[in-house]
């Protein structure tokens, strides 16, 4: 299945944070300009066999505020997970690999703000899940496998690596 999306939208009256003084004393306004933003979004799953199923996802988006980039909208995200399940169903395993293109924010200083660029990431994330019977599976998770260091907000690190395990009940 391919799917291809185009998408242009203007967002009018956004509600922003202004900061006065250098106490940064701060109140809500409405932004006298408009965001405009449009892009593509593209995605593709595939399924190999009965065992085997990619899918792969892509952004691409143009947004501005103010006529400048917007923060914290990166203009490239991807996307790709591959998973594998036995014949039986019992196991499956998968891998996600997530791509964030850098992306603008702000620093605030005491004497205002200044606009920098946040890096580009790539995450992955690998999980497995066993069938013990009809009632019982057990799982796992490890996110952020490679303990990459990112921010999504400036100043703010994103959590590291994080190994998650447990047991799913199904009730009949």
């Amino acid at each position: 299945i391919a799917d291809v999306t185009y998408f242009n939208s203007t967002l009018e009256d956004e509600i922003l944070v202004e900061y006065v003084g250098q106490f940064f004393d701060a109140h809500p306004i409405n932004a006298t300009e408009d965001s405009p933003r449009d892009g593509i979004e593209a995605s593709l799953s595939v399924r190999l066999a009965q065992q085997w199923r990619i899918d792969a996802a892509y952004t691409y988006l143009h947004s501005e505020e103010n006529g400048l980039p917007e923060v914290r909208r990166p203009e490239n995200i991807a996307s790709l997970n591959v998973a594998w399940r036995t014949m039986d169903d019992r196991f499956g395993a998968n891998l996600t690999v997530r791509y964030n293109g850098e992306q603008k924010d702000f620093q605030f200083t005491p004497i205002g703000s200044d606009r920098i660029t946040l890096s580009s990431y790539t995450l992955v994330n690998l999980g497995a899940d066993y069938r013990i019977n009809d009632t019982w599976q057990v799982y796992g998770r490890i996110e952020n496998l490679f303990d990459t260091k990112y921010e999504e907000v400036f100043s703010f690190l994103s959590p590291g690596r994080g190994i998650y395990a447990g047991v799913r009940a199904y009730l009949q």
